[in-house]
């Protein structure tokens, strides 16, 4: 049997994305960098402490870890090159977005 995991940040190619997290737009690459440096390290187990410009956090386990070593994989949406740098980076699959 197959599980999937969906968890959605977008980082939103539109202002008003923005709005909806209180960031700058200018920021919202950061904060999804970020948000992925947090769900990796907390997919490997153990104990966490995250100390970060969005994100603090110290001590914390989080159970249970996925089955699969490293994690779900990551899909990163987008067709501009930090979706594709995000996706290399957390051993990703990117899938280009269509504006119609």
């Amino acid at each position: 049997m197959r599980s999937c995991a969906d968890c959605r940040r977008g980082s939103g190619s539109k202002r008003i994305s923005s709005c909806r997290t209180r960031t700058s737009h200018f920021r919202r690459g950061a904060m999804t960098d970020e948000y992925l440096r947090v769900i990796t390290r907390l997919w490997g187990g153990g104990n966490v402490s995250f100390a970060g410009e969005f994100v603090t956090f110290g001590d914390l386990l989080a159970t249970p870890t996925p089955s699969r070593p490293g994690g779900p994989p990551i899909w990163v949406g987008g067709s501009a090159k930090p979706a594709l740098r995000r996706a290399i980076a957390h051993r990703g699959t990117c899938s280009p977005s269509v504006t119609i």
